[in-house]
């Protein structure tokens, strides 16, 4: 494991996915639309940003390195979840725009401010968290010997 390795192709997963969703709302981006995009994207992520870098970090650790790949894993797919829930709303409601050329900053700042995008983002994070919490206390209550068992007799 070395660290920022994985943040790195998941950002460019992410950006790959902006590309993608757009092709298939049938919009044109400009050049100034996609880094837009990718700006306001970078903080309205911030704090998952942050915990990605710490989850990284914990991989570079010897005795963590395995609880390090396994929340950065986890976080960065809760991340690319939330970045295309964002990006799909986002350009379900230019796409009518998209009939008139080219899409701008301008555009998608009209159909959803930078406020909203983070709003968004934080409710789609929120409503994730709940089962995924849920499954992390079931995983830390069960009972391995008769997890093992049930293995055993299959």
């Amino acid at each position: 494991p070395v660290f920022l390795v994985s943040d790195v192709a998941v950002a460019a997963l992410q950006i790959a996915m902006m590309g993608h969703l757009a092709q298939i709302y049938d919009l044109i981006l400009s050049a100034k639309a996609k880094l837009y995009l990718l700006t306001s994207l970078g903080t309205t992520v911030l704090g998952v940003t942050l915990r990605m870098l710490a989850s990284s970090a914990m991989k570079a650790i010897p005795f963590l390195s395995a609880a390090g790949m396994a929340a950065d894993a986890l976080v960065s797919a809760v991340a690319t979840g939330a970045v295309g829930a964002l990006y799909r709303e986002l350009f379900r409601r230019v796409r009518g725009k998209a009939l008139m050329g080219e899409v701008t900053p301008e555009d998608l700042e009209a159909v959803m401010s930078l406020q909203e995008q983070r709003e968004f983002f934080k409710s789609y994070l929120e409503r994730i968290r709940q089962p995924l919490m849920e499954l992390v206390e079931d995983l830390q209550n069960m009972d391995i010997s008769a997890v093992e068992a049930a293995l055993a007799s299959t």
